[in-house]
């Protein structure tokens, strides 16, 4: 069982990607120490009582003590949180989740679409370091919302491609119209996804009857992170169902039901 900590995240640097997105990078030395790709944190604002929920949040890559992530101003708890700055704190419960274990297979498509890029990151970052072929497909609905650009690029993968709905980064279009070119290109063994639920679904159609593993992240509402509540459930194929704070966030597509 992982271990699981509660910590004060003291923020360390703020990076403001557009009006509505915001990155933190924030010091929580015993989570980013045990925090394996896959995995999520859980945050309120601190010494906040009006909030009595956590949100969950996916950490987009972690450098010592220190960990990243991303998130849309949504709801009160956002809001709340994109009035912080340096030196504020975060109550950071993590890290929570199944962590993603590093596939034998070469070759790696990664498909990220809005702030579901985040996670993508961290991953694709560990994946290179463990040599594999890296071909990543990335999209937004316009350039000030396509999230770490020049991140990705420099991890130099085998390939790249932006797409823009509004055609300011990259190619106009959406991120599944990049899939069929990349494999009548390349050989791809394992492919990873995150992004909004109707990508998700695009993807699980395009791949399901191709004999290769494709994994998605699924960004439910989760209320209690550690498998009490049952609130983040996703029904199963074949009967029964997930639950993504235990299990997940990242499962199989062909599993579940979308």
């Amino acid at each position: 069982m992982n271990k699981i900590f509660l910590e004060k995240g003291k923020i360390k640097r703020r990076i403001n990607f557009s009006q509505e997105i915001i990155g933190f990078w924030v010091t929580a030395e015993n989570i980013s120490r045990h925090i394996k790709i896959g995995q999520f944190i859980h945050i309120k604002v601190a010494d906040n009582t009006n909030l009595i929920l956590r949100r969950p949040f996916s950490v987009a890559d972690v450098k010592n003590q220190d960990l990243f992530f991303i998130f849309r101003v949504v709801g009160k708890g956002t809001l709340l949180m994109s009035k912080l700055s340096k030196n504020d704190e975060l109550d950071i419960l993590g890290p929570l989740g199944k962590p993603i274990e590093i596939p034998q297979e070469k070759n790696i498509l990664i498909i990220g679409g809005g702030l579901g890029i985040a996670p993508l990151y961290f991953l694709a970052k560990n994946l290179k370091k463990n040599k594999k072929n890296l071909f990543i497909i990335l999209g937004a609905k316009s350039s000030k919302e396509l999230i770490l650009k020049e991140a990705f690029k420099k991890l130099k993968p085998q390939k790249l491609i932006f797409y823009t709905e509004d055609g300011t980064y990259g190619k106009k279009g959406k991120v599944p119209d990049g899939i069929p070119l990349i494999f009548e290109e390349e050989k791809i063994d394992v492919v990873y996804t995150a992004g909004p639920i109707a990508m998700l679904k695009k993807v699980k159609l395009l791949l399901e009857n191709k004999a290769i593993k494709v994994y998605g992240f699924l960004e439910e509402r989760m209320a209690c992170g550690v498998g009490l509540c049952y609130v983040c459930a996703v029904p199963k194929k074949d009967g029964g169902y997930f639950h993504l704070c235990e299990e997940g966030p990242c499962l199989s597509l062909k599993e579940i039901k979308l």
